[in-house]
């Protein structure tokens, strides 16, 4: 198997994937074949995925939209953005209208069913250039221009009237939190899987309800919130996840961990065990030292005590008490930390050393699929089948090329700003004093250097200073 290819035998925590059956197959399938002595391995729904079916469920499919439907009023969308995607003179007029009244000039954008997000977008841009839509159809309609007149009515005839603009800009605005949340997760940028739960459930997916909402989205906002109750169940939180939670100082202040209810118990439980397993591990990788000789003889209770104590097991429950009650005492002051849980533990780290460590690999789990998805995707791309004769570790290094590119850019930005921080000489003039350490003479110069003239290796070199250096300085060769 690839995981012991890869020396990951006992050494996985979490497995996200979608939600297809091959793939939950797969999870069940290795789950049977691990050893009794290896750590329970998780499987973990692409939160990404999850979210767009609760939102395509709830729209509902295109084939069963009644009049009154969100899915009747996004197909009028379709109809009209296809009409100026294919229409050269519609589109041209849609810019000069936008020019007229002085705008910033936007592009209709067309939905995709494989890409997340794109109607709710196509609609709220619908919405905003509704006046110039109706305004470049009547100018394409009596202009005496070639078009399709057939299209340009049928367009016309499926402009939205007010009620329907006042409807689709109700549903856009309750499903723009769910797009939101589903760009934050599904991004590029690093996501915790402990974030997840407590954002689906405080209302970011299905937020409240305008007092004057219409009836789609009253209709839509009930549907969404039966689908968040069914596909994000508390009670069935995978344990890495629970782990995740407990270890990210910003879920306390959610109505999950409030007083003594039984989900913080079980997080609490889980994450306890967890941290005692790994005390043990580093407990057996501890190399045993010798006692040294006792220069005063104690008494029973001064050596149960001391053996008790400094064990790697009772330093974890004494980390795990403590993080608990500081948590718990003032949870408004770690509220901050839900979405960057890893500034604090980096911060905490001499405190709690085993408590971070444990938060290193709990936290890194990742929420989505989606990374791996678009490297799928890009492989797609590389390799058409105009380029069937490429080989394999060609192939691959082209693949790992492009997903390298992003690793080399962060690590570009982060070079200047260390160089920042190096100390600079006040003069640019101003070297330091050279010492035997880097030079291969004995002389020391305590004055400053300044040298107007170009360098010559091979000739000794010429100062403009009383001293006259005739030995080659270190690192440039005789």
């Amino acid at each position: 198997m690839i995981i012991d290819e890869w020396r990951l035998r006992g050494k996985i925590l979490s497995i996200t994937t979608d939600g297809a059956s091959n793939m939950k197959g797969c999870i069940e399938l290795f789950k049977l074949r691990q050893d009794s002595q290896e750590r329970r391995v998780s499987w973990i729904h692409c939160a990404a995925h999850a979210i767009q079916l609760c939102i395509n469920t709830a729209l509902g499919k295109k084939k069963e939209e009644k009049p009154d439907s969100p899915m009747a009023i996004f197909k009028k969308c379709e109809h009209i953005v296809q009409f100026f995607g294919s229409c050269g003179a519609a589109k041209k007029a849609l810019e000069l209208e936008q020019k007229v009244r002085g705008k910033k000039i936007y592009k209709l954008v067309r939905s995709n069913e494989t890409r997340w997000n794109s109607r709710i977008v196509m609609g709220a841009r619908v919405f905003k250039l509704a006046s110039e839509i109706k305004d470049a159809i009547n100018v394409v309609c009596g202009s005496p221009v070639k078009v399709d007149e057939a299209k340009a009515k049928a367009a016309r005839n499926r402009l939205l009237d007010f009620q329907e603009l006042s409807e689709l800009k109700d549903i856009c605005d309750l499903l723009e939190p769910a797009a939101a949340l589903t760009h934050s997760l599904g991004g590029s940028t690093y996501s915790t899987v402990s974030s997840v739960y407590p954002k689906v459930h405080g209302y970011a997916l299905a937020p409240p309800l305008k007092k004057n909402a219409t009836k789609p989205a009253r209709d839509l906002h009930e549907k969404l919130t039966k689908q968040v109750e069914t596909r994000f169940v508390v009670t069935k939180i995978p344990e890495a996840i629970l782990v995740a939670m407990f270890l990210n100082p910003g879920c306390f202040s959610f109505s999950f961990f409030d007083g003594d209810s039984q989900f913080l118990t079980e997080a609490k439980n889980l994450a306890l065990s967890a941290l005692l397993e790994l005390a043990m591990e580093i407990e057996a990788r501890t190399p045993s030292v010798p006692a040294a000789t006792p220069t005063k003889k104690k008494s029973w209770r001064d050596v149960h005590n001391n053996k008790s104590n400094n064990t790697p097991q009772s330093k974890a429950r004494l980390e795990f008490s403590d993080y608990f009650n500081t948590i718990t005492s003032d949870i408004h002051t770690y509220a901050s930390a839900l979405d960057n849980p890893q500034d604090y533990w980096r911060d905490m780290a001499d405190t709690y050393p085993m408590m971070a460590q444990l938060a290193r690999c709990y936290l890194a789990v990742q929420a989505t699929s989606s990374e791996s998805e678009r490297l799928f995707s890009k492989a797609g791309l590389l390799l058409p089948p105009k380029k069937a004769n490429l080989t394999c570790q060609n192939f691959f290094n082209m693949l790992m090329h492009s997903s390298y590119e992003k690793l080399i850019e962060s690590y570009q930005k982060e070079e200047p700003a260390k160089e920042e921080a190096q100390p600079s000489p006040t003069n640019e003039h101003t070297m330091l004093p050279l010492t035997d350490e880097n030079t291969q003479s004995p002389t020391t110069i305590n004055s400053p250097i300044t040298i107007n003239s170009p360098t010559t290796i091979n000739s000794p070199i010429t100062i403009n200073s009383p001293t006259t250096i005739n030995s080659p300085s270190a690192g440039i060769p005789e």
